[in-house]
């Protein structure tokens, strides 16, 4: 091998065109296609990605000439039979393949083509076998340190590292995962292509933390390697705050003494000092305005990593950007609870809630007088292209991605709620059987009071109490 992450076995076999030997006989009769009009060979490399997967990469030849894209082959060397042909279109150079076996030889063929038939073909070799047996002698390392870095996260603030996981969860099992699930594991992706399927499997065999943390030496390393992975952050941390924190976010934000629901569980975020620095240069001298902002379960994975991006906002009547509300019971309105993790302590039912800082900047529309004037501003209350008209009290729609960064998180469990005595909890088995004898009760009455014959008698009753 060349490298570590080059191949182990690695033979050219140039110059086979699809379908044809390499010699022909003298009475053979070649179609009018000449060599020339066809696709001269690429280059073909091939890259070791780890014990199951390959890149292959290709350079299209100076004298390839004109090509409508390329065809990829592989086999074991022992088969006949080629999987593809994978076809790909002239500007893609690279493709993974994927669940290989590490005890057998590759053969890997790659040809370009255009609409005059196939070219020549490149033709490489490669054993994943010396990878195996490096993997194998490094994996009790790589699990230790997998393992030293979740037992640390998971110590240092349990509740914290269960969020991470259940906002995680929250995405991988949305329907728009493919856009919900951002960051995504590295290791769960081989080219363009998400195994969606295989890192649900995992997910759902992972053990809560508390197991994790009280497990036995055996854990597998993709236990270990998937929990750093998802509880990992360069540039932000969770941390849980006590619930006396709820009272200076009411105040941040204005909030009135409504009967709205305190969450039952409380987090800040910290950003690393690069982020502070960026927001700090951002704001200047400008003030800062807190508000809340709701949105489903799945999402958080996404806004935490990735911020709030105004482009991805459904709701547009007042124009594109992020909404906020200073009124938390609106907030929560866009908080429906959603499926989170099994195997959470927070409860697998959770609806979560960001409290933003944002930078009081003319790109934030919102409801403010004047200078020294008690008429509103104008250029302030709408947004560009609004369909609605002015933004509404209480309201700010904030049309720059710098402007505004999550600050906190309220999350509130279903379970949380769930202490009902053992009447309404009979009541809420038999609604509809109670609703439905209620209905036919009440329609018995109107029935008996538009009888001749109920109202003779319910007259004769009272007069003879007369």
């Amino acid at each position: 091998m060349k490298g570590p992450a080059e191949t182990h076995l690695c033979v050219d076999v140039d110059g086979e065109r699809e379908g044809e030997g390499k010699a022909s006989r003298s009475g053979d009769t070649w179609p009018a296609v000449t060599a020339a009009s066809l696709p001269a060979m690429p280059s073909l490399f091939i890259k070791v990605i780890n014990s199951t997967t390959v890149q292959a990469t290709w350079e299209p030849s100076i004298k390839l000439g004109q090509h409508e894209g390329f065809k990829l082959f592989y086999r074991k060397v022992h088969l006949l039979q080629y999987t593809g042909p994978v076809v790909l279109p002239s500007n893609v150079t690279a493709y993974n393949i994927t669940h290989l076996d590490a005890s057998v030889v590759y053969e890997v063929k790659l040809l370009a083509y255009n609409q005059h038939g196939d070219g020549n073909s490149t033709v490489r070799f490669v054993s994943l076998r010396e990878t195996v047996e490096r993997t194998g002698e490094e994996r009790p390392r790589s699990r230790r340190r997998a393992a030293s870095r979740v037992r640390e996260a998971a110590g240092r603030d349990p509740l914290a590292a269960d969020l991470r996981c259940s906002l995680f969860a929250a995405a991988l099992q949305s329907y728009k995962r493919d856009s919900a699930l951002r960051p995504f594991p590295g290791r769960y992706a081989g080219g363009d292509s998400k195994d969606f399927e295989a890192l649900l499997a995992d997910t759902n065999a992972l053990p809560s933390l508390k197991e994790l943390l009280e497990s036995v030496p055996n854990t597998e390393k993709r236990t270990w390697d998937l929990f750093s992975w998802i509880l990992s952050s360069k540039i932000l941390m969770i941390q849980s705050t006590k619930k006396q924190e709820y009272e200076k976010i009411q105040e941040l934000t204005g909030m009135s003494g409504a009967a709205v629901p305190a969450p039952d569980f409380l987090f800040e975020i910290m950003y690393c000092e690069q982020m502070n620095t960026k927001f700090a240069e951002t704001r200047g001298e400008r003030d800062l305005i807190y508000a809340f902002h709701g949105s489903r379960l799945e999402n958080f994975h996404s806004i935490l990593h990735n911020g709030l991006q105004c482009h991805l906002n459904k709701t547009s009547l007042f124009g594109e950007g992020t909404y906020l509300t200073s009124d938390l019971s609106l907030a929560l309105l866009y908080s429906p609870h959603g499926l989170g993790w099994q195997r959470s302590v927070l409860g697998s039912i959770l609806s979560c809630v960001a409290v933003c800082e944002i930078i009081d900047h003319p790109d934030v529309k919102c409801q403010v007088k004047k200078k020294d004037s008690e008429e509103i501003d104008r250029k302030r209350a709408r947004v560009k292209n609004s369909e609605g008209g002015d933004v509404p009290q209480k309201y700010f729609v904030v049309t720059n991605n710098q402007l505004l960064r999550v600050k906190y998180l309220l999350v509130y469990s279903q379970k949380q709620h769930r202490r009902p005595c053992s009447q309404s909890s009979w009541f809420s088995t038999h609604r509809f059987a109670v609703m439905m004898m209620l209905y036919l009760l009440l329609l018995m009455v109107i029935g008996a009071s538009n009888s001749p014959t109920f109202l003779y008698y319910w007259h004769r009753m009272f007069d003879s109490e007369g």
